[in-house]
């Protein structure tokens, strides 16, 4: 998804510092998939990774050079080769997308953002809204701003 690599490339850096890392939110990455091209292979790679306690590094390198495995001959080659590169146990993240691991769970997140009609990438929700599309850290840190005032205010 054009929009998620522009969201990954330009905010999600920053925001990761000032809102993941600094722990004022809990950010909770959902591995749906609607439809991309290689998209659920991507979602496989970034979930394989996750059982090794690598998902964001695998995440980024997926959306450093989202070329090279979109374009790739051997996608399954690419993807072990991210895997290595990230230093990750590349047979066990082979096995994992081989065996299809992460099937359930990916599943279960493609019904769960259709049963709340999500229908673009990047979706988001904060404090339970819906924020939708490559925000920029002002704007998604405006509606962060306004989800701390609102529930302090509770």
């Amino acid at each position: 998804c054009g929009a998620c690599a522009e969201f990954a490339q330009d905010s999600f850096g920053e925001l990761r510092t000032r809102l993941i890392e600094s722990g004022r939110v809990v950010w909770r990455q959902v591995p749906f998939v609607l439809g991309f091209r290689r998209g659920r292979e991507a979602t496989y790679a970034g979930e394989c990774a996750a059982d090794q306690g690598a998902f964001w590094p695998m995440h980024d390198a997926l959306f450093a050079d989202p070329d090279r495995w979109k374009r790739a001959r051997d996608l399954d080659e690419t993807l072990v080769e991210l895997a290595a590169a990230i230093g990750l146990d590349v047979d066990r993240f082979a096995a994992c997308i081989d065996d299809r691991d992460p099937e359930r769970r990916i599943d279960a997140a493609n019904r769960a953002a259709r049963d709340l009609g999500v229908r673009a990438t990047p979706a988001f929700y904060i404090a339970g809204r819906p924020a939708l599309g490559a925000l920029s850290v002002e704007h998604f840190m405006a509606l962060v701003e306004a989800a701390e005032a609102e529930l302090a205010g509770r």
